[in-house]
């Protein structure tokens, strides 16, 4: 399966950002970096189907699904701010796309949550919980649905040094396991796994870096 973006154009008030051609197989980690305000986030929402491209196509397993609404899409997606329901505990909030899409995995719920280290706090409420522990529960939210196609924006942003590596080696392992596309948006280049495609963003358009 393969993602394939083409000329793709985005506008949100003055800013355009621009993507002529990118190309992403499953099992292929990427990695898109910028500076603050680059567009980085607004290339995965328009994959994620959350705002509409003013021109161009998104491709997916040769299906333009640049139309699609987000729930059809088969994507997961982290925020950078978690994005976590506040009325609902950890448990919960992990379980909420596999209630709406009607799934029953608890081997794969109960792998995702002892390898991102949070079952100790399945029951705490979201008030509750350190930065860190946040990101890892909106992490295991976004994986633990399967999705096809795994978008990631500052995934690591509130960990410690520590428990980077860690995440950063599962989420490479998940990707490759489960035959994910894997796009990893981040403005900290120590994050970035040697050997791995790595593309740019600067004034709006995207560029292959290495």
């Amino acid at each position: 399966m393969e993602l394939y973006i083409k000329n793709l154009k985005i506008e949100i008030d003055k800013f355009q950002l621009y993507v002529n051609d990118l190309k992403i197989n499953s099992g292929e980690y990427v990695y898109i970096v910028g500076p603050t305000g680059s567009g980085k986030t607004l290339l995965l929402e328009a994959i994620a189907g959350f705002i509409a491209p003013k021109s161009g196509k998104i491709l997916f397993n040769n299906q333009d699904i640049s139309k699609l609404p987000p729930e059809k899409r088969n994507i997961g997606f982290m925020y950078q701010n978690y994005h976590l329901f506040p009325h609902l505990n950890v448990k919960k909030n992990i379980e909420f796309g596999l209630k709406m899409k009607k799934i029953r995995n608890n081997t794969f719920f109960n792998y995702i949550v002892e390898r991102l280290n949070i079952f100790h706090i399945l029951n705490r409420e979201i008030q509750n919980l350190s930065g860190g522990e946040k990101q890892r529960v909106a992490l295991a939210r976004a994986l633990v649905t399967k999705p096809k196609i795994l978008l990631l924006d500052e995934p690591l942003s509130a960990l410690d040094q520590e428990i980077k590596g860690d995440i950063l080696n599962l989420l490479h392992k998940i990707c490759i396991e489960y035959n994910l596309i894997c796009i990893h948006v981040t403005h900290d280049k120590n994050e970035i796994i040697e050997n791995s495609r790595v593309y740019k963003i600067y004034n709006g358009i995207l560029t292959k870096e290495k």
